[in-house]
């Protein structure tokens, strides 16, 4: 409005201006007497327009460039997302050279059906105290050892997350979650982009000290190690997605077959202790024992305590995930087929309980690695990475050792490729059996819902490892149970007829009882930093055998002489050279290691789960929450067979601290060592209290009828003395030799 006046005051200006001009053109005059205020009012309008066209420029270049760098900044979040999709949609239909009938030639072989599970069946019992009926996979034809079974590839047979993150309808989704792990709230991801700009600005080493060279070059993000991952990761989440929205569809999907015979969620919550209702979790394993284990106090169990925090985990995950990014999203049309503004198209957070119980039970994993930057895997590898569902193979159940071997490679141009073959000669009407890895019964239990009475390898190792509180036996040692536990360092045992998987976790607990005892001999603690030998971990590597546990003599007499310097034979006797090694000094080490091993007995035969009473269910939940639960028993016998795996493992620990403590203690009274002895009160330091003699009775009860456990027990304590005698040979080299 401005400027219009401006323009109209100086149009009139100019008339007035050239019809003076005519008026002295005629006259003859030549303007050299008009009045001075006439000139100075046009040259003030002219300014005046000229001023007002300038503003008016320079507010509209301003506006124009605001816009601009809103446009960059958006384009900047957006396009490492939106250009990839449209890059990668139309290759990855592209490479979709697969047809229907490959399809249906690959699943000929086999079909989804009924498979019933008894009380002891399948190497010990897939556990039950009724018969459970589920889907398998069933053989329609006789197949021979090593023919294809089932082969499955591509996008149209196999469920991948590269393929979900690369569709349109869920673009939107992969970029949000990108935007919420990058922002300053969540920070689990850091932009490439962020990461120079920190160098430029030399704070990469105050931000990010975690970063190498690579993490600063390209485009995507980095992982940041530091920080904590609260949501699921994006291979989870698109795959969650994706299976939500297709259930949507119906029978308008084309994985509507897939899909129709999936477990329900309600099925999920009352099969699976992950999604089972906390009242019902913490009674199922009993309410004192639980709440003991969370609380971190003295002589809990860790196991439990390992279920707890997992189950929390992942409830929480899945919480946050979905209100703070799956619930935040609209999804395209090409995926839910669902009209526009409906609330159809939103997945709802049931639906994404029940996608997530899948992808946890059923998904597989790809045979590529993922890296460090999501964006990167899902969008720009070609190569098969992620997890990936399986539609038909999954529903094969678990056992080992196992029937049949499956192949997963990258496939055509990285679409990815499943092949299985078969181990043995199949019959028609036999159900197919596949493994789902050599997992613990606390593993099987939590995620699957079933566990193994004898969950054993043909070598005899067994696949449970079950946790025990490094800090809560030193309280236990120590005598002080107010103390509370600071590192919470968790030692996995694990059973083995030999001592290869048995000896480092069997030590680990009994250097920490070793640990408080020496304090008590003053004559160790002078050189207790040089008491061991110098390990080398090409002979004490876990894997390995212990000393002539596994492998040809040769070998053995090479691992002395490697450890010791020392023959093998020289170290198979139990007598000691008193002249070089003192005879009190050797009597302290007997009384440290017998008074450490019946600690370790007394703790790890006492240390179990309570079983809660029979009828717990009203009397924990209340009425108004009781229902009937056929599934509810079924899960208590599930921890019963958990507790007695547990209670096993455990028991064979100590029943073979209890054997060489037995053992340390004749050899006390031999007649080489009664001659070290100081006094008679010495001898009675070992006498056992009445706590560990009714320890110990009660402990070789329960194993007098396992003679493997009994075996592996032998085998263990076997281990310890070659090695006690092994470590005083060495003193007495060194005591020999002059070394300090």
């Amino acid at each position: 409005a401005d400027a219009s006046d401006a323009r109209a005051r100086a149009r009139g200006a100019r008339t007035r201006a050239r019809g003076r001009k005519r008026r002295r053109t005629r006259a003859g005059d030549d303007g050299a007497n008009d009045a001075p205020d006439a000139r100075d009012a046009f040259a003030r309008w002219v300014l005046d327009l000229s001023r007002a066209r300038s503003a008016r420029a320079i507010e509209v270049r301003a506006r124009a460039s605001e816009a601009a760098i809103e446009r960059d900044r958006r384009a900047e979040a957006d396009a490492t997302v939106e250009e990839t999709v449209e890059e990668t949609v139309e290759a990855t239909r592209a490479r979709v050279a697969y047809s229907e009938d490959d399809r249906r030639g690959a699943k000929a072989l086999l079909e989804v059906a009924r498979e019933a599970f008894e009380d002891g069946e399948r190497d010990g019992g897939r556990a039950g105290a009724r018969e459970m009926r589920g889907y398998g996979l069933r053989f329609t034809r006789d197949a021979a050892r090593g023919e294809t079974v089932l082969e499955l590839r591509g996008p149209r047979q196999l469920i991948t997350a590269q393929s979900c993150a690369r569709t349109p309808a869920l673009a939107e989704l992969a970029r949000y979650w990108l935007l919420v792990q990058s922002s300053a709230a969540v920070r689990t991801l850091v932009s490439r982009q962020e990461l120079r700009q920190w160098r430029r600005t030399r704070r990469a080493r105050a931000l990010a000290p975690w970063a190498k060279k690579e993490d600063f070059e390209g485009d995507g993000y980095v992982i940041d190690p530091t920080s904590e991952q609260l949501h699921l990761t994006l291979d989870e989440t698109l795959l969650c997605c994706f299976l939500a929205l297709e259930k949507k569809k119906g029978k308008s999907s084309s994985h509507y077959e897939y899909l129709s015979k999936l477990p329900t969620l309600e099925e999920y919550q009352a099969f699976i202790p992950a999604y089972l209702p906390m009242p019902y979790f913490v009674n199922l394993f009993g309410y004192g024992e639980s709440k003991a284990a969370y609380g971190y106090e003295p002589r809990c169990n860790a196991d439990l305590r390992w279920l707890i925090l997992e189950r929390h985990r992942i409830e929480r995950a899945v919480e946050l995930t979905y209100s703070q990014i799956v619930s935040q999203v609209t999804y395209g049309n090409s995926s839910s087929r669902v009209p526009t503004g409906s609330r159809g198209n939103e997945i709802t957070a049931g639906e994404f309980r029940w996608a997530y119980a899948v992808v946890m039970s059923r998904s597989f994993q790809s045979p590529n690695p993922v890296s460090n930057d999501p964006w990167r895997d899902m969008f720009r590898r070609m190569d098969f990475c992620g997890i990936f569902m399986a539609p038909g193979m999954d529903f094969a159940n678990h056992k080992r050792p196992r029937e049949v071997s499956y192949v997963s490679s990258d496939g055509f141009n990285g679409n990815g490729q499943v092949t299985m073959k078969a181990l043995r000669n199949f019959k028609a009407g036999e159900f197919l059996h596949i493994t789902y890895g050599a997992k613990g019964n606390t593993d099987l239990l939590l995620r699957y819902g079933f566990c193994f009475k004898e969950n054993v390898e043909p070598d005899g190792s067994s696949n449970d490892r079950f946790r025990v509180d490094k800090d809560d036996f030193r309280r236990f040692v120590c005598g002080a149970d107010d103390e509370g536990a600071v590192k919470h360092q968790e030692i996995m045992l694990q059973l083995a007829t030999t001592a290869d998987y048995t000896y480092k976790p069997f030590v680990e607990l009994l250097d920490v009882a070793r640990a408080h005892f020496v304090e008590a001999e003053p004559i160790l603690l002078a050189d207790r930093e040089d008491a061991a030998p110098t390990r080398d971990d090409d002979v004490w590597d876990q894997e390995e055998d212990v000393f002539a546990a596994n492998g040809t003599d040769t070998e053995d007499e090479e691992e002395y002489v490697a450890m010791y310097g020392a023959d093998e034979e020289s170290l198979k006797t139990d007598s000691y050279d008193g002249d070089v090694v003192s005879r009190d000094k050797h009597s302290a080490r007997l009384r440290v290691e017998t008074k450490a091993l019946r600690a370790l007995s007394e703790y790890l035969s006492t240390l179990q789960l309570v079983e809660p009473p029979e009828h717990a269910d009203a009397l924990a939940l209340g009425k108004a929450d009781v229902r009937e639960l056929t599934s509810y028993s079924h899960l208590r016998e599930l921890a019963r067979i958990w507790r007695a795996s547990r209670r096993r493992t455990l028991d064979v620990y100590a029943l073979a601290a209890h054997t060489r403590a037995e053992s340390l203690l004749r050899d006390f009274d031999s007649a080489d060592t009664r001659r070290g002895l100081s006094s008679p009160t010495a001898r009675a330091e070992l006498t056992p209290t009445r706590a560990q003699l009714l320890a110990s009775r009660a402990l070789v009860a329960r194993l007098a009828d396992a003679a493997d456990a009994r075996v592996a027990a032998d085998a263990l304590a076997t281990a310890r003395a070659r090695v006690f005698r092994a470590t005083a040979l060495w003193d007495s080299a060194r005591e020999l030799h002059g070394h300090p």
